[in-house]
């Protein structure tokens, strides 16, 4: 649910807040016991334009083997699998965080022609605004806040997306660094 409609409360220090928007629900994709034994770890982010989205991933198994994904929803046209090899991800400016080597800047670029029969392209750069840092056990976990900034075409119809707050999370189960 990439664009899930959000209605109801929250309440802060006995202060409620109504809120309404738009919220995504995360589903742990292909996540097993054995996921943290057999992977390294994976970068995943959500970019939402105004009337389409874009989840995308970088699943690290090796330092040489990974797997590129992109799913784009249109909120009135369905949804568009991309091809890996049309898919770029790129991660820039890594600093010390928690023990960990972490970047700072993503840009994802998305150049497919073919795999829908339809011309798709994207530029977005997401630079970090926010981390949050967790661990459990030898698992760490970044949740990044992330400002956007690009734009999304499919056919003839383009959205930019300008300074709009986004998520990415990083999730490392090793130790090593690979990235």
């Amino acid at each position: 649910m990439p664009k899930a409609i959000v209605e109801g409360k929250i309440e802060i220090k006995g202060k409620v807040i109504q809120v309404n928007g738009v919220g995504y629900h995360d589903h742990n994709w292909s996540y097993s016991p054995t996921t943290a034994m057999n992977n390294y770890g994976w970068y995943w982010g959500r970019t939402n334009a105004e009337t389409m989205n874009i989840t995308w991933a970088k699943v690290i198994h090796t330092k040489d083997n990974v797997d590129i994904l992109a799913v784009i929803n249109k909120d009135e046209g369905g949804f568009y699998n991309i091809h890996p090899e049309y898919i770029k991800i790129v991660t820039k400016n890594f600093e010390m965080n928690n023990r960990g080597k972490i970047p700072k800047i993503f840009i994802l670029n998305i150049n497919d022609e073919k795999t829908n029969n339809i011309k798709i392209d994207c530029h977005v750069k997401m630079n970090s605004l926010d981390i949050q840092y967790t661990r459990i056990f030898t698992i760490k976990y970044w949740r990044y806040h992330v400002k956007t900034d690009g734009a999304i075409s499919i056919g003839n119809y383009s959205e930019k997306i300008q300074d709009k707050p986004q998520i990415i999370e990083y999730l490392k189960f090793k130790a090593k660094n690979i990235i």
